[in-house]
């Protein structure tokens, strides 16, 4: 049995505010937005709205490729913002960049989005800008477990570049990409510490990104899930009083020739 976990965001819509969006990054990197009784997919995201992309990179890179036009027109009036195309096609940006009508309707519709999702997450937008100001004046940026992410070119680099954008993102990822990583590698290393004081069959695999492989024997599921999320989900300072959700899909490899993500995937509940 092939168990892989993944973490997932979520957040509640809440009643009478209006839009309110939920996120959920499913494995492939998807955005759903969610508001208004209705629900967008905005795509391959790349993250770019959590590192305060603008609002042409986000319509280029994440609704141009997967929104039609009957999409765009579709939010444009259902978020009464349908004279925001032509203002944005009347500015000096888009004459600079020859924009045409129909890319500032999708401008337009990632310009209400992503003001929105930063009104809905305004610490975040904090986060972003105390971030990026603290890598520019002192050359690097320090995870929550203490790690350091050296970056001296921003010492020295002019505003608006591409390279200084990039580095900026890396200011940014960096402390995240180390959080998730140092949560990840001990859980497992408290896993393999429990599969020998317990004498169990189930073995880890290794780890993707923000998921941990582990291969399970079946009668083994419960106790490794226990164990697993008594540690992920464990209050540690470093977590800041967010809780932690550790949530998990399975494959049945030996039994039915499945591997995650490839087949057919069984619900816990139901084995």
């Amino acid at each position: 049995m092939k168990l892989r976990t993944i973490t997932r965001i979520t957040r509640k819509t809440t009643k009478n505010k209006i839009p309110v969006y939920c996120l959920s990054v499913n494995p492939s990197h998807e955005l759903f937005i969610r508001g208004n009784l209705a629900e967008y997919l905005v795509g391959q995201c790349n993250f770019s709205l959590l590192f305060g992309s603008s609002g042409i990179s986000f319509a280029e890179s994440s609704l141009v490729p997967n929104w039609s036009e009957d999409d765009v027109q579709k939010y444009l009036v259902e978020n009464k913002i349908v004279d925001k195309p032509k203002q944005l096609y009347s500015n000096e940006i888009s004459k600079s960049r020859n924009l045409d009508l129909k890319f500032c309707k999708y401008w337009a519709v990632a310009n209400d989005i992503r003001k929105k999702f930063f009104e809905q997450y305004s610490g975040l937008k904090n986060w972003i800008d105390e971030s990026i100001a603290f890598a520019e004046k002192n050359g690097y940026v320090v995870s929550p477990f203490g790690c350091i992410r050296r970056l001296p070119q921003l010492l020295n680099k002019g505003q608006g570049s591409r390279e200084t954008k990039n580095l900026q993102n890396i200011s940014l990822n960096s402390p995240v990409q180390n959080y998730e990583a140092s949560l990840i590698n001990s859980t497992l290393v408290y896993l393999n510490k429990k599969i020998k004081e317990l004498n169990l069959k189930s073995r880890i695999a290794g780890s993707v990104h923000d998921s941990m492989i582990v291969y399970v024997h079946k009668s083994e599921i419960q106790t490794v899930i226990k164990i697993m999320k008594e540690k992920f989900e464990e209050n540690i300072p470093e977590n800041n009083g967010i809780p932690m959700e550790l949530e998990f899909d399975s494959a049945d490899y030996y039994g039915r020739n499945e591997v995650w993500g490839f087949g057919k995937s069984i619900k816990l509940e139901d084995m």
